[in-house]
């Protein structure tokens, strides 16, 4: 039950913010360049892989190996772009999720899918 009236609610939530989501793909694109949406793969429920989807806050990477002149993070927070900023303190950015839940890969409440990575580090920290 709760899996179908997550996609139902999602279908609609999806249907709504259309309009939204399309003003955002659109300021995405136009404010710089590389795909409007950013993916990921996530770990689901039962271990089950999937691609996440959210609108790209960032710059692509540069090719040129800047990461040993600046630390890591100060090197991803400089790519992040000013209408990233705002999709990242709104959230607006992980609204295309909406389809990942309206596919059944993730729900409307729940835990979050993590990144495989991070569930193995936490794995060996955390037993069970």
């Amino acid at each position: 039950m709760k899996n179908l009236m997550d996609r139902v609610l999602g279908a609609i939530f999806l249907l709504v913010s259309l309009p939204l989501l399309v003003v955002c793909a659109y300021l995405v694109k136009r404010e710089s360049p590389g795909p409007t949406l950013f993916t990921q793969q996530r770990i689901g429920k039962l271990g089950k892989p999937f691609t996440i989807y959210k609108f790209r806050t960032m710059r692509p990477a540069a090719e040129n190996g800047d990461a040993e002149a600046e630390g890591w993070h100060q090197q991803q927070e400089a790519r992040i772009t000013d209408l990233g900023r705002f999709l990242r303190r709104t959230h607006l950015d992980e609204l295309p999720q909406l389809i990942n839940v309206v596919l059944g890969e993730m729900s409307l409440v729940g835990p979050r899918p993590e990144m495989e990575v991070f569930i193995k580090a936490c794995e060996h920290k955390i037993p069970f």
